[in-house]
């Protein structure tokens, strides 16, 4: 078997299937012929190939300046791909720590939250915490959460909506809303259920007038103290989120 030299000869192998190979012919004899084509060198036999045509020693000199700098093109992509993986193998690995951390702070949350606190969703409006509730099982409101009231305070517009009677409207005062004096009545509403809290017997005020700022300022109303002091409360201001134990913390 005959070897050449790698500076002797560049060629192009013109094979039987219609296909045109160029490189620099690395090996040849009766059986092979092997030819470096940049990207590493290829073998074929001497009975695929129709004819080789060969080129001068200065365009085989040339075609190795051409291998060199689409093998350097070739290695910068590679290096640039293996970093945007690495990337995003970093990314994926912190990412699955974090939901790991967050899962595992769930379940110490779960842990510490039993059987006797419940979690009701609120949401904030203009620096308050707004709570969706149920007021006597037919009425919904939307109330400001409001541990500086001493009651549940309903707008006007609960009068028509619990269909209360001037009988049960009569027990009427003067109460400050908004630096304001406002005509309330006190009554007691048959339950206030936020979330899955429900109770019974919450004394409230009912304003007896319409009073579009107030509204305005508090929705339909305050949650107050006389449904918040049957609990222990806490705000959860990162989660947006109030707690409310039936029972006394330890």
């Amino acid at each position: 078997m005959t070897s050449l030299t790698m500076s002797v000869l560049a060629d192009t192998l013109f094979l039987k299937n219609g296909r045109n190979i160029e490189g620099v012919i690395v090996n040849k004899d009766s059986d092979n012929i092997s030819i470096d084509v940049g990207g590493g060198v290829v073998d074929f036999s001497q009975e695929e190939v129709r004819t080789i045509t060969y080129a001068s020693s200065d365009e085989n000199e040339g075609l190795y300046v051409r291998f060199e700098k689409r093998k350097k093109k070739l290695e910068k992509e590679e290096a640039a791909a293996q970093a945007a993986r690495e990337k995003s193998l970093e990314a994926w690995r912190q990412n699955s720590a974090h939901q790991d951390a967050l899962k595992k702070e769930w379940q110490n949350e779960q842990h510490r939250i039993d059987a006797a606190t419940k979690v009701v969703p609120v949401t904030g409006y203009d620096g308050h915490l707004l709570i969706d509730a149920s007021i006597n099982a037919k009425a919904s409101a939307v109330l400001v959460v409001d541990t500086g009231s001493p009651m549940v305070l309903l707008t006007s517009n609960f009068i028509e909506k619990l269909n209360f009677t001037l009988a049960d409207l009569s027990n009427v005062h003067k109460i400050t809303v908004l630096n304001g004096e406002h005509l309330a009545a006190y009554v007691i509403l048959r339950s206030v259920k936020v979330g899955d809290v429900e109770e019974a017997n919450v004394p409230a005020m009912i304003l007896l007038e319409k009073d579009e700022a107030a509204e305005k300022g508090f929705k339909d109303g305050l949650l107050g103290l006389s449904y918040l002091s049957r609990f222990h409360v806490t705000f959860d201001q990162t989660n947006t989120r109030l707690l409310l134990r039936s029972e006394t913390v330890q």
